[in-house]
């Protein structure tokens, strides 16, 4: 029984590079249009902050690679609707936003639990800044101020 679960183990274990190949290719930002697109993305980026804390937590250095992918993903969506919408001030965080998610990546190649640490502590801080200054908290959730 044991041999068939190390079995099984291998051979899951070798298609996850070709399940990934069916993945939507990560860099490829489409425009966010619509304030409802935005909301998602930000609930996406809610939800990978929470991944990248648990894999902090667990020394997960790949998985915490693989989000960072995701969150560089998301806050290029995040650019391109500010970007659209000329809102300057929010193009440079969500810029701030893309260059600390970078170094996040890079500390978790390298390993570095303090690295890591520093980059999502800068990470929050970018958030704020934004949520702060562009959005506000609503009964289910945030939405992007009047008048910005």
């Amino acid at each position: 029984m044991r041999v068939r679960g190390i079995l099984l183990a291998a051979v899951t274990i070798a298609f996850i590079p070709v399940l990934g190949a069916f993945q939507p290719p990560i860099g490829a930002p489409q425009e966010i249009v619509t304030e409802e697109q935005y909301a998602a993305v930000m609930n996406d980026l809610r939800l990978s902050m929470q991944d990248a804390a648990m894999n902090i937590d667990a020394t997960y250095w790949e998985d915490l690679g693989a989000v960072s992918d995701r969150m560089t993903a998301l806050f290029e969506r995040v650019q391109a609707f500010w970007t659209a919408r000329q809102v300057q001030p929010a193009v440079d965080l969500s810029a701030q936003a893309l260059a600390v998610t970078y170094a996040l990546g890079q500390a978790s190649g390298a390993m570095s639990g303090p690295r890591v640490n520093q980059a999502m502590t800068d990470l929050r801080a970018v958030c704020l800044s934004c949520h702060t200054e562009f959005r506000e908290e609503v009964g289910d959730g945030y939405r992007i101020k009047p008048g910005v």
